[in-house]
């Protein structure tokens, strides 16, 4: 008897474990989904924030442009990267919108996208090329660029700084080795931006580069 009512104990517990497990392995997902929506609508507070700040620039305001320190202020943890961030990347056929920043440090790597080392800011000099690195999927279950193997010749990206929208079409791919940058080739009458990011996912053990050009601009 005693070894029947253990055995149903255990039987139990081993039920509620799995319940457990099961509704933990769920809230993960959505934990996930929650943390970069909200990364996603502090780059919209940030592109907002750079169009009005161009937009005050241009009307000759004498004071600071306070509607788009505003939109950072909605998210006030988020001040200081509105201060330091040198554009939006918005790629709207993979529902991407990060800020950029100047290099890939780790903490800028967990709040967007950041310019490799060697490789130009974004502008429309030519001769120059922007390599931005991004998260593919992480620890902290940051997916920024988790589909960017999805775009293909054509699509658009788009790129706001704080003096010009910045407009680049997909022409091609590549996969290279992690530490192979022979590829960020700048180009005599070219202006060139190319992802990055781990591939093939989650396995890491390579990285994808999605190649794109400017082909417009627009002054803020």
């Amino acid at each position: 008897m005693k070894s029947s009512k253990h055995k149903n104990r255990q039987g139990k517990f081993l039920i509620l474990l799995g319940i457990s497990l099961l509704l933990i392995g769920a809230a993960i997902p959505v934990k996930v989904h929650l943390k970069n929506e909200k990364q996603k609508k502090i780059a919209l507070a940030m592109e907002e924030a750079m169009l009005k700040e161009a937009s005050k620039k241009k009307a000759a305001a004498k004071k600071p442009a306070a509607a788009e320190k505003g939109a950072a202020k909605s998210l006030q943890e988020d001040a200081i990267t509105y201060e330091n961030a040198l554009g939006v990347i918005r790629i709207d056929k993979i529902d991407v919108v990060l800020p950029i920043f100047d290099n890939t440090s780790k903490k800028n790597l967990l709040l967007g996208a950041g310019v490799v080392k060697t490789t130009d800011p974004p502008s429309t000099e030519k001769n120059t090329i922007t390599v931005l690195a991004g998260h593919r999927g992480s620890g902290k279950g940051l997916d920024f660029f988790l589909h960017i193997n999805k775009l293909e010749p054509g699509d658009e990206i788009k790129i706001t700084t704080r003096k010009q929208v910045l407009y680049y079409k997909v022409y091609g791919d590549e996969v290279v080795e992690p530490d192979d940058w022979s590829r960020f080739i700048r180009e005599e009458d070219k202006t060139k931006l190319y992802l990055m990011s781990c591939h093939p996912y989650p396995k890491n053990n390579k990285r994808l580069l999605v190649k794109s050009e400017l082909v417009g601009i627009r002054d803020l």
